[in-house]
């Protein structure tokens, strides 16, 4: 970098050393290369997998949208950032957005609990009924092991079920959520 300060190849290295140990300078080296190769968007995953790190959410919505958008191809290894992606979406509380890619996360990894569940809630939060009755199923089949099932999991559920007037069930699903994480009595 001291000879050509704009050598792709070192900026990436440069990338990948600080990414877990000063990830400001992971995310000055991936600018740096997006200068240099503007259609290169592996640099917006990268840095979304950075922002996500961080919890800077909304940084992390930015980098991973224009990564998925300009992303033509599915690839079974964009599954974490996929995951990352969902679930900044979910923290900065765009249920449509998590909708609409969800779906086409699960073309891609169709067993995948987190992919799953966000669409689910997106479902929820959405007030799309048909569409819940239908990816509430990851939780009322048992298509995962209890352990994997986390607090909201059953909260969601439950809010759903007494929308539906389902009371035993919703019960049920509230009794499951305390049972996972009884901090979150209310």
């Amino acid at each position: 970098l001291n000879v050509d300060p704009n050598y792709v190849p070192a900026l990436k290295r440069n990338a990948f050393v600080y990414k877990n140990i000063n990830p400001h300078v992971a995310i000055e080296m991936l600018d740096r290369i997006k200068a240099v190769e503007p259609d290169n968007h592996s640099t917006d995953r990268e840095k979304g997998d950075i922002y996500y790190k961080l919890d800077e959410y909304k940084d992390a919505v930015s980098c991973y949208t224009t990564y998925f958008k300009a992303k033509t191809e599915n690839d079974s290894t964009d599954i974490v950032a996929a995951e990352n992606f969902l679930l900044s979406l979910f923290a900065t509380q765009k249920y449509m957005e998590i909708g609409d890619y969800s779906e086409r996360f699960l073309a891609l990894a169709p067993n995948d609990l987190v992919i799953k569940r966000m669409k689910f809630f997106a479902d929820v939060e959405n007030y799309e009924i048909t569409k819940a009755q239908e990816s509430i199923k990851y939780i009322t089949e048992n298509q995962f092991a209890d352990s994997l099932y986390v607090y909201l999991d059953y909260a969601y559920a439950g809010n759903f079920m007494s929308d539906q007037d389902d009371l035993a069930s919703a019960i049920k699903y509230y009794e499951l959520a305390v049972k996972c994480d009884s901090t979150k009595l209310s």
